[in-house]
């Protein structure tokens, strides 16, 4: 028997301005801040209930962001759905699915300042 186990895995996000996404994440979407550093590169962690995501400051010949994709599974979509569309930051086509039968699924897709993906989930009994 494979004595080896995948135990966890957490989310690397690039982003432009570690202490404004922190700002983001932690205001809008109540994150925690656990870690930040400004060296050797500026890279902060936070957390949300089981969900760690590791913001890395983009290196300034890369200026590269918007690539990292998150789907989180949660449970109360409907209240975080309501909560984030009157949100003033908020853009205003953030739209909740209908519910899905044949997955049992509903969902929505968010994009943080630097366009990372945040797709929540809930699966719908």
């Amino acid at each position: 028997m494979d004595k080896v186990a995948f135990v966890n895995s957490e989310l690397s996000f690039r982003v432009k301005d570690v202490n404004a996404s922190v700002k983001f994440y932690t205001g809008v979407l109540n994150f925690q801040k656990e870690y930040f550093s400004e060296t050797p590169w500026e890279h902060a962690i936070i957390k949300r209930d089981d969900v760690i995501i590791h913001l890395n400051k983009v290196n300034v010949s890369e200026e590269i962001t918007g690539w990292g994709c998150a789907f989180i599974k949660v449970r109360g979509i409907e209240e975080l759905w309501q909560n984030l569309k009157n949100d003033e930051c908020m853009l205003s086509d953030l739209q909740l699915s209908d519910y899905y039968p044949e997955t049992g699924v509903r969902e929505f897709i968010l994009r943080d300042f630097d366009g990372n993906i945040l797709r929540f989930c809930e699966v719908v009994e």
